[in-house]
């Protein structure tokens, strides 16, 4: 689980990303949109909700079996399905704010994040 309370103040940037285009994950928002990008052996998938304005807690979930979900403010906003989940630990190190090497999600590198990102969390645990 990736968890963070971000307060924008741009339509797009990258909040966390772990590793790249192969094999990674990727909670960011794009043109106003809260978005996860999960890659698994070079296939990516993309869920994304709409985002209110001011402070937001934001929580991404991915299970093993390939199952995303997307929560604001405690909240299901979106869910999909990936092919499946990491197969190796990701190249790329956990990066926040900004996406600094190969892009995880649609969007071009560093694709900096503006405003306030507090609170994060990873939790591996299952």
């Amino acid at each position: 689980r990736v968890r963070a309370t971000i307060q924008p103040e741009s339509p797009n940037g990258v909040i966390l990303a772990h590793g790249g285009n192969k094999e990674g994950y990727s909670l960011y928002l794009r043109q106003g949109r809260i978005t996860v990008a999960t890659c698994v052996s070079w296939k990516r998938t993309i869920i994304s909700a709409s985002l209110a304005e001011g402070m937001r807690q934001v929580e991404f979930f991915w299970q093993k079996n390939g199952e995303m979900l997307l929560k604001v403010d405690g909240k299901l906003a979106s869910r999909g399905k990936s092919p499946g989940f990491l197969s190796a630990q990701p190249g790329d190190s956990v990066q926040i704010g900004s996406d600094l090497i190969q892009p995880v999600g649609d969007y071009r590198v560093q694709n900096a994040f503006r405003g306030t990102i507090s609170a994060v969390s990873l939790d591996y645990s299952r």
